[in-house]
């Protein structure tokens, strides 16, 4: 076992040593002038003096005898002085001759008629004392005074009546004075708190103090660079060194105004400069991950607090690759919890990361049971379910969300909106040549500038802004990539005529070529213009969704409001291509399309025809065909596709929307719809629910001020008003319905500060420490409003000892 403890033996510490060795709970060598001590758990407690059990009968909180003393140590008279002499009883037994205890000789009649204690005198075993004598003279047997001095004192068997010359004579004596002195010094000492041990507490606990206000530094600048997911360690450890990485390389930057620091760092330079090796310091790397895992642990403990008073959660599952290729999955709660302010709000709080290769359903809902139940969270209390669309995810029988919807069947699944929005957009931007044409020039035309730093210079000088790679996840990158091709295309054209001048490749003009025809076109003006007006219409709504303390219903309301818009481009079509005929009158440019297109239908004929079919031709002009298969194309894919894929989220908001539209039903339907709600959440709610809601109508108008308040004002201002117990039934409903997800973009804003935590210079991290900055990353705003102070003191107490024994 290695020693934690080493210091020579200096007076000071003689009856620690003296204390270790009798009554320490662990073991404790002394070789010489040497003491080792093994796994001290507090050096205060060490110094903390109790009882010594060999030749005394003192104990802590015991009767304390005077007579029982036997060999007289320094903790035996520190202990002795701190009780003090015990008081002379009121009843003393008759002595030999049967005379009573003379009560007056315990005080001293001065001939001024005052009357002065003899507080040196006390008794056991009915026996008188002289209370300093028997700690500090040394007096010997043939002096006629040592009787209040010896182990027997003076008992009634030497008659009372010789006290009368008896105390005069010890009172008097020099050996007496001697010790009443000293008896009063170490008093005065000790209630002065000027011995021995509370000289070494007192400056235990300076070091303590002073130790807190470091760590109290340390803690911050962890924090600050867990918030920014900065590296903490470099590639150099020493002070001073400018490869030190971030944590020492900002301490040494607050050591410039700060002296408790700079007297700190100083301290570890010159060990370091001088190789030796200081007891501890708290800089280290191994410190740097302890600290890191207590403060993920207490903010993980709040958030799982949070969560216990919330009851009711959702789980939001998503996974990606990380730098060193291994699958992260990140794991978010949301629940509805009564926050400090005394308001409810939604909260999607980060978990972890869990490193999970598999992909199939069954694999990943294991892994999600096993962590829940690592966490202690029951999957009876979940409610909800929020993947992206993906079939391992998603699916009906096989995926995660089936699996977890068998074990508890009121934890339903509501599809990913932006996710499915997304797909609206991909499965548009497949549905006619013409589409997929205009954003592959788009992308070619990225691939061409962004390849070569000259040619980037050429489109910068051209143009005031940058051209954007598409997203088949991300759309609000596809509505950038097309406003440059919307705002700035002669600018471009200009851009690609100069590129021209430069050296390429054959492959490189030939293409620059066709980009270049295709961006003179008019088809290229109004594929523009359609695609920005849909792509800006579904990234209005995609930012809203992605919101964390939105519900179902403002996501299922901005879907029809975006509905709405669609619907209003398509038929806005006179009114785009005369737009865009202005734009290109402006540029230059031709308006003409091809004239006209061979359109063939096929008739099926009735049996009384000579042929079974005829071919029937029809000419369209280009604005038509353009109009017809693909203007029209676009806007209907992305329409029917927005309203096949939300109907699920329809479901959903239309079986809780009866919590707060009932102004506008009967109710008839009140009671039908509350009905099977009450059904479907009978676990959570009882047959109340149709009466209450049937009762808030009534008292609506008259109660709130507001008229059409969204679930979530709605609970808040029931809560408001304490009307909680007249309507707890629709509370838990509320709280149940906000606590369903709308998007998974809490995940996807997760692996941002993965991809800033562990990048290529850090894909060694291990897993825990990968987890607990990110939590301390993603969560800073709770962590910020920790209280770490607790795990300070504990780190002050653990290691003050070492640092103050040099």
């Amino acid at each position: 076992m290695k020693p934690v403890m080493k210091f020579q033996k200096p007076p000071i510490y003689h009856r620690l040593v003296l204390y270790l060795h009798l009554q320490a709970p662990f073991p404790v060598v002394l070789l010489g002038k040497m003491m080792i001590s093994y796994e001290v758990e507090s050096f205060q407690t060490q110094l903390k003096l109790i009882a010594i059990k060999i030749n005394m009968n003192i104990d802590s909180g015991v009767h304390f005898d005077i007579g029982n003393l036997r060999n007289v140590t320094p903790v035996i008279i520190e202990e002795a002085v701190r009780k003090g002499p015990e008081p002379i009883p009121s009843q003393l037994p008759p002595d030999s001759n049967g005379m009573p205890f003379p009560k007056y000789l315990l005080n001293l009649n001065m001939k001024n008629g005052e009357v002065v204690s003899r507080d040196w005198l006390t008794s056991s075993r009915q026996a008188l004392f002289c209370f300093p004598c028997r700690l500090f003279n040394k007096a010997t047997r043939s002096q006629h005074s040592s009787r209040f001095v010896t182990e027997y004192g003076w008992s009634p068997t030497n008659f009372y009546r010789k006290l009368y010359n008896r105390i005069p004579e010890h009172e008097n004596s020099i050996g007496h004075r001697s010790s009443y002195l000293e008896w009063r010094g170490i008093e005065q000492n000790i209630f002065n708190k000027k011995n021995i041990d509370n000289l070494v507490l007192k400056s235990l606990e300076k070091e303590k103090e002073k130790w807190k206000e470091l760590l109290q530094r340390f803690l911050q600048v962890i924090l600050f660079l867990s918030e920014r997911g900065l590296a903490l360690r470099g590639s150099s450890s020493l002070i001073g060194n400018p490869n030190n990485g971030n944590f020492l390389g900002t301490l040494e930057l607050l050591a410039n105004y700060d002296t408790i620091l700079e007297e700190h760092l100083d301290a570890v330079k010159d060990s370091q400069e001088t190789k030796k090796r200081m007891q501890v310091h708290y800089l280290s790397a191994e410190i740097q991950n302890e600290f890191i895992s207590l403060c993920a642990e207490h903010v993980m403990e709040k958030i799982l607090n949070e969560r216990k008073l919330a009851k009711y959660f959702s789980l939001i599952v998503d996974a990606t690759l990380d730098s060193s290729h291994d699958e992260q999955t990140t794991f978010i709660l949301r629940y509805v919890w009564l926050n400090e302010d005394g308001k409810y709000q939604v909260f999607e709080r980060f978990l972890e990361f869990i490193n999970c290769n598999k992909k199939t359903g069954e694999d990943i809902a294991n892994m999600i049971l096993e962590n829940l139940k690592k966490r202690n969270i029951s999957i009876e209390d979940c409610r909800g379910q929020g993947y992206d669309n993906g079939s391992n995810m998603s699916g009906q029988y096989k995926g995660v969300q089936a699996r977890i919807l068998a074990l508890n069947p009121l934890a339903i699944w509501s599809p990913c909106a932006c996710h499915s929005l997304n797909l609206c957009g991909v499965h548009a931007a497949e549905c006619c040549p013409q589409a997929v044409t205009f954003f592959g020039i788009i992308q070619k035309l990225y691939n061409i500038f962004s390849a070569s730093p000259s040619k980037w210079e050429i489109l910068k000088n051209k143009i005031d802004v940058s051209l954007h790679s598409l997203s088949t996840t991300r759309w609000s990158a596809r509505v950038e990539s097309v406003k440059p091709v919307c705002n700035k295309l002669p600018g471009i054209k200009d851009a690609i005529l100069e590129v021209f001048e430069l050296n390429l490749t054959s492959e490189v003009r030939v293409e620059l070529n066709g980009i270049l025809s295709y961006l003179g076109s008019f088809e290229c003006l109004l594929m523009a213009s359609t695609w920005l007006k849909v792509l800006t219409a579904i990234n209005y709504r995609s930012v809203i969704l992605q919101t964390e303390s939105i519900t179902l219903d403002i996501g299922t309301e901005n879907l029809k409001s975006l509905l709405e818009d669609l619907n209003i481009i398509r038929n806005s079509w006179s009114k785009i291509l005369n737009e865009c005929r202005e734009v290109a009158k402006n540029l230059e440019m031709s308006t003409e399309m091809p004239t006209s297109v061979k359109r063939k239908r096929k008739r099926k004929q009735f049996f009384d025809e000579t042929n079974s079919e005829q071919d029937f031709s029809s000419e369209l002009s280009g604005e038509d065909y353009f109009r017809i298969n693909v203007f029209y194309s676009i806007l209907d894919a992305v329409i029917l596709n927005i309203s096949t894929r939300f109907q699920a989220i329809k479901n959903i908001v239309h079986m809780f929307s009866v919590l707060w539209k009932f102004l506008h039903l009967e109710d008839a339907d009140i009671e039908e719809r509350a009905t099977n709600l009450q059904i479907q959440y009978h676990l959570d709610t009882d047959c109340k629910l149709t009466e209450e809601i049937k009762h808030l109508k009534v008292i609506f108008s008259a109660t709130f001020q507001m008229n059409d308040l969204t679930p979530l004002n709605l609970l808040n201002e029931i809560h408001k008003l304490k009307l909680d117990t007249l309507f707890p039934n629709i509370v838990i409903s509320l709280r149940i319905f906000c606590t369903l997800p709308v998007t998974v973009a809490q995940a996807e804003r997760s692996f941002s500060h993965l991809s800033k935590i562990k990048n290529v210079l850090r894909s060694t991290m291990t897993q825990g420490r990968l987890s607990a900055l990110g939590l301390l990353s993603i969560e800073s705003r709770v962590a910020r409003r920790c209280d770490f102070s607790k795990i300070i003191a504990n780190f002050a107490t653990a290691k003050c000892r070492k640092a103050h024994i040099k």
